[in-house]
């Protein structure tokens, strides 16, 4: 039985350019678009349905069917959500703010996650970034394969609308790593130089690859974990960059976590360098 003091509440956020019944259409209605594979919404039957290899814990219909709590046309939804065996209260709230939207996610009752599972962080942090772009831009999500279950290799792949040596720039000036990595980061870009996050206990560590602007790789160690490489390539096309991260040296371990999280990186690192433009 999880145990009251093992529980966590999550809490998320994102500022989309749009109207708030913009934003709420498309959280009520478009699920299938930023969120989930397939979605069955029905308010008036208390029904918020979203499933799919690429939901979190969620990968078929019965598995996908979140029960209405409470709603407010326009401002709010609430509903629960089984998460790792329990029952979870998520709040997700729309306060406009001109022709802007402010969305507030608050998730209550989530499990301590084990090793290999993805953080519920990372999952809002994608979903949420896809939630605004579909709203502002239409366009379609990045998606984490959950069913997926990766063993001994993390990868993932996003396009980004910036030339690559801006997205280099965003990779290995350390003011600019600073802005996505949560963490005073330090890097020496030389072959055998220091690349660190700054994050206690682990993380980047050295440089072991380096070839501007289209390659970077550094190891990564963490206590009780096999010393790992990421690997960074950048390929620039027509003021576009493909960015694709490889994480290796896992052995037999399972490593979603580390897909997911480095996907919630990626939009964090393309929102960052689009903006800048």
């Amino acid at each position: 039985m999880t145990q009251a003091t093992d529980l966590q509440i999550i809490r998320a956020g994102v500022s989309i350019d749009a109207r708030a019944d913009r934003v709420y259409r498309a959280l009520t209605g478009e699920l299938d678009r930023w969120l989930a594979d397939s979605a069955a919404v029905d308010l008036d039957a208390a029904a918020f349905d979203f499933w799919g290899p690429h939901v979190f814990e969620a990968p078929d219909r019965d598995s996908g069917r979140h029960a209405i709590v409470d709603h407010e046309p326009g401002r709010m939804v609430r509903f629960a959500w089984l998460v790792r065996g329990a029952e979870t209260d998520v709040t997700i709230t729309l306060e406009p703010a001109g022709a802007a939207t402010r969305v507030e996610v608050t998730q209550a009752g989530v499990p301590q996650r084990a090793s290999g599972a993805a953080s519920i962080d990372d999952v809002w942090k994608v979903a949420l970034e896809n939630l605004r772009r579909w709203c502002e831009r239409g366009e379609p999500p990045v998606l984490v394969d959950f069913a997926r279950r990766p063993v001994g290799e993390a990868r993932t792949q996003i396009d980004m609308d910036a030339p690559v040596e801006a997205v280099f720039d965003i990779l290995t000036k350390p003011d600019l790593v600073r802005g996505w990595c949560g963490g005073d980061a330090e890097i020496d870009p030389v072959i055998g130089g220091r690349y660190s996050f700054g994050w206690e206990g682990g993380g980047p560590v050295e440089i072991v690859d380096l070839a501007a602007p289209s390659r970077l790789a550094y190891t990564w160690a963490y206590p009780a974990e096999p010393e790992s490489v990421v690997t960074w390539e950048l390929e620039g096309s027509g003021g576009r960059t493909r960015v694709t991260i490889t994480h290796t040296g896992f052995g037999d371990r399972e490593v979603g976590d580390y897909e997911a999280g480095w996907t919630s990186f990626l939009v964090t690192i393309r929102n960052q360098v689009e903006a800048r433009g």
